[in-house]
């Protein structure tokens, strides 16, 4: 990746907001770069690491781009992740069906995205507790990890107004009982 500075023209492919084309540079930082589409239609969007399949000054070659399926491969859900911390995640999804169950027992399984909305506080006071069970015999640090996963799944989709249309669909017909 070249070294970019504001006012660069810039060809971009995002892969997190679904962007393909001319941009302008807007800033650089510490976390990636951020650009300013030609396209008025689309918003200010940023590339930070890993998120852009390719990004290039104007007057560099292109270089080939990676399908929708090479990319999802470079994302080891299973090996790099449920392979690493099994019993983990089993206690974080106790966390979820028990807290399915104590905010709505008369419901399936699901998450109201908008109801709890403080999730770093919520981790900070279990992580205070760390290694100590909470008062229904679960592992607070289970509850840091869940509250973990629930901030960044949020500020995700708070980045990806389509990605947050598309998994709410998907929390509203879970909480219909239709996701099966």
């Amino acid at each position: 990746m070249s070294e970019f500075k504001k006012g660069d023209r810039v060809w971009v492919k995002d892969v997190w907001t679904d962007f393909e084309g001319e941009a302008t540079v807007s800033r650089v930082d510490s976390l990636g770069v951020h650009y300013e589409p030609d396209d008025e239609n689309e918003d200010c969007s940023f590339v930070g690491r890993g998120s852009a399949d390719e990004i290039r000054l104007l007057d560099e070659p292109a270089t080939p781009t990676k399908s929708e399926h090479q990319i999802r491969k470079e994302r080891p859900v299973f090996s790099g992740v449920l392979n690493y911390f099994p019993d983990a995640l089993m206690a974080v999804a106790e966390v979820s069906r028990a807290g399915s169950m104590q905010h709505h027992p008369d419901k399936p399984l699901h998450w109201e995205f908008n109801k709890s909305t403080d999730h770093k506080d919520c981790l900070l006071r279990h992580l205070a507790d760390s290694e100590t069970l909470d008062t229904d015999g679960m592992l607070h640090d289970a509850k840091v990890a869940w509250r973990a996963l629930a901030n960044l799944q949020t500020i995700l989709e708070k980045r990806n107004p389509e990605l947050h249309a598309k998994r709410q669909a998907q929390r509203d017909k879970a909480a219909k009982g239709d996701d099966k």
